[in-house]
């Protein structure tokens, strides 16, 4: 099974100078005319490092930014009632950690995959469910956890089936050239170094997925603007 099943994000992808241009106008400053609130998702907290090991207010309010704030009942769970409990999974992987460098074997298992206790007890908890754990777990370790999300599964491995075993075997292959390729986007966009290469492609597939790709690549020319 191909990972990528939309023809639309299938030709984006080949085309680096439109992949750069995506990225680039998905991160285009809101007082510039930016339109993506999304950009705000990983660089909100300045202190994130500090705060690593444990779920902060701003975690939970970045979720936000991604159109998937956690409620009440969320924000009670994680930093109320239970704080301990979740924070403790966090300790399980370091924070430099990144997805690709886990073997697709890992991402398959059953049982056991890197995140699977974490992302069972955040699904747990009443209106948190794939789309919401996957933020939270993306939002403390940016780099080893791919988000979730409706719109980039339309437009990948569609309905319910796994996602991340997938993105694995379709990153590592071929002697991680598509990933290579990821990188090179990002090292050429205007967010180089803020963002992990799996946030990147996840901002590629969300705009296609979303049909706001011609948006983000109108936007794009801020940055021939402000050269």
């Amino acid at each position: 099974m191909d990972f990528i099943s939309s023809t639309d994000l299938a030709e984006a992808l080949v085309d680096k100078g439109l992949c750069v241009s995506l990225v680039n106008g998905y991160f285009k400053p809101l007082d510039s005319g930016g339109r993506f609130e999304g950009q705000f998702f990983n660089p909100f907290d300045k202190e994130l490092s500090s705060a690593a090991y444990c779920f902060t207010p701003s975690d939970l309010l970045a979720c936000s930014f991604l159109g998937a704030p956690i409620e009440a009942r969320g924000v009670y769970e994680i930093l109320v009632r239970r704080p301990e409990y979740y924070n403790e999974f966090l300790h399980e992987f370091d924070v430099d950690e990144r997805f690709v460098d886990r073997p697709p074997s890992e991402w398959a298992k059953k049982k056991g995959y890197p995140g699977r206790d974490l992302y069972r007890s955040l699904t747990e908890i009443p209106g948190i469910g794939p789309t919401r754990a996957t933020k939270l777990m993306a939002r403390k370790r940016p780099g080893l956890f791919p988000i979730v999300d409706t719109k980039v599964r339309a437009v990948t491995v569609r309905g319910t089936r796994p996602y991340w075993a997938p993105l694995s075997e379709w990153l590592s292959a071929d002697n991680f050239s598509w990933h290579k390729r990821l990188d090179s986007v990002l090292e050429s966009s205007t967010v180089a170094g803020s963002i992990t290469t799996i946030r990147a492609f996840d901002v590629i597939a969300w705009l296609v997925g979303s049909g706001k790709n011609k948006l983000a690549e109108r936007d794009s020319v801020w940055v021939e603007r402000s050269v």
